[in-house]
């Protein structure tokens, strides 16, 4: 059984220097690219720009290029790790969620309803303004309930 999160911390300023936000072990692979359209790890194919070169200097580290995948053609998606293994990932998650609560309350502004999201899976998959119908609506005595931890009722008024 694993330890009371409550005592852990996360260490973001180990994110620039490559190292596991729990743990702060180095990190083997810090993040990956992937093919958005098959949802594969990809290899990295650069194109002309507009006929013109692959790549345009922007300054000494910054580089302006039409990158894709080479299995698809598609265009890529990075992900970032910042946990050293699926141990120290699931410490990271039981963290987040007693600071954050298990759920939040995220209200799409052009209908605006509410939807209660698992904070799991906004950490793990993201979410995008588009996935929010996927998700039970808010109700009242949910609010009630989770109150402590919802900080949206704040962006409402």
């Amino acid at each position: 059984m694993m330890s009371d999160p409550s005592p852990l911390s996360i260490t973001w300023e180990n994110v620039p220097r490559g190292r596991c936000v729990v743990c702060s072990s180095e990190l083997k692979d810090r993040g990956f690219f992937y093919c958005l359209r098959c949802g594969g790890v990809a290899e990295i194919e650069f194109h002309p720009l507009g006929g013109g070169p692959k790549m345009i200097q922007i300054n000494p580290v910054l580089f302006l290029a039409d990158a894709r995948s080479k299995c698809c053609g598609a265009e890529l998606e990075v992900r970032t790790r910042i946990t050293c293994s699926d141990k120290c990932h699931r410490l990271f998650v039981r963290v987040l969620i007693s600071q954050f609560g298990e759920f939040k309350r995220l209200v799409d502004q052009s209908t605006g309803k509410s939807y209660r999201v698992p904070t799991k899976e906004i950490i793990e998959k993201g979410l995008k303004w588009r996935d929010l119908t996927r998700y039970p609506e808010w109700s009242t005595k949910q609010q009630e309930e989770d109150s402590p931890n919802d900080f949206s009722n704040d962006f409402l008024h």
